[in-house]
């Protein structure tokens, strides 16, 4: 109610006529940055999930605003970064609103909300989802390594959706991925700097089968080749054989054997120009 008075004569302030007036206060329109916005999918969210937050429609001071029933909703979202996605928009019909988007591609997302007065933002991260042995793979040029080398072979997780999953930051040997090598037994997975590593402690040469799992099911490169070549020739580890090394008749050609080998004891080819006796 608003009261109106006017000075009449010697100053007496009287009512005009029709005082008191009732008058309504009407919220101003609507405003991203006022409007309240609860939920989790503001901020985080996983691959593939439906992720979903609540606007609490109010003006930009606070207000909060009255329901109308109207075919159009004020308020508008859009993810943009690794993809882009339009949300819908549901009118719970009492000045709320969801927002609902799907996002398949992890990554950080700006979820911009835009609303008849003035816009909104909020950094939205969309984690991978579980590992998924159909997508993960190895890189089969890593798969020739050299007996004794011991080198780190990465192993590439992926999601259902092919984001790569970074490993997570432990000492542990990663117990989720299984390795094993036909002849030579399992082989340990850990985890270093974000990626997932197969410890190739390995010293017999040859040509193996390499069979690496996720979970229940092989990944979608396994069973792998597995080619492990012997080092550079050692002649300590070598072995040299035959009659000529112990009984020599004169004016006879004595036989000497030689087996090249590597210092783990792998045969190695090398050329008859290397070898003096």
């Amino acid at each position: 109610a608003v009261l109106l008075k006017a000075s009449g004569n010697g100053g007496t302030l009287t009512h005009i006529s029709g005082s008191p007036f009732n008058v309504r206060i009407v919220p101003a329109a609507s405003s991203a940055r006022g409007s309240r916005l609860v939920g989790q999918g503001l901020s985080l969210v996983v691959a593939g999930q439906e992720g979903s937050f609540t606007i609490e429609a109010r003006d930009g001071y606070g207000n909060l605003q009255t329901y109308r029933p109207s075919s159009s909703v004020p308020f508008g979202v859009v993810l943009t970064g690794p993809s882009t996605r339009v949300c819908s928009i549901r009118d719970f019909e009492d000045s709320s609103f969801v927002a609902i988007y799907n996002v398949t591609v992890s990554g950080l997302y700006t979820l911009t909300i835009t609303a008849p007065s003035d816009t909104a933002s909020h950094t939205l991260l969309v984690s991978p989802a579980e590992y998924w042995a159909g997508t993960s793979y190895i890189d089969a040029n890593l798969l020739t390594i050299t007996a004794g080398a011991n080198p780190l072979v990465e192993v590439s997780i992926r999601d259902l959706y092919n984001n790569r999953i970074v490993a997570p930051e432990t000492e542990s040997e990663i117990t989720s991925i299984l390795c094993s090598v036909s002849g030579l037994g399992p082989l340990s997975v850990i985890a270093k700097d974000g990626n997932f590593l197969i410890a190739m402690n390995l010293t017999i040469s040859g040509r193996y089968q390499m069979d690496v799992s996720v979970g229940s099911g092989a990944i979608s490169s396994s069973p792998h080749s597995l080619v492990i070549s012997a080092g550079t020739f050692s002649a300590a580890a070598s072995v040299v054989s035959g009659s000529g090394l112990f009984d020599i008749a004169a004016d006879r050609a004595a036989i000497l054997t030689l087996s090249p080998r590597d210092a783990l004891g792998n045969a190695v080819d090398i050329s008859v120009r290397d070898v003096a006796v």
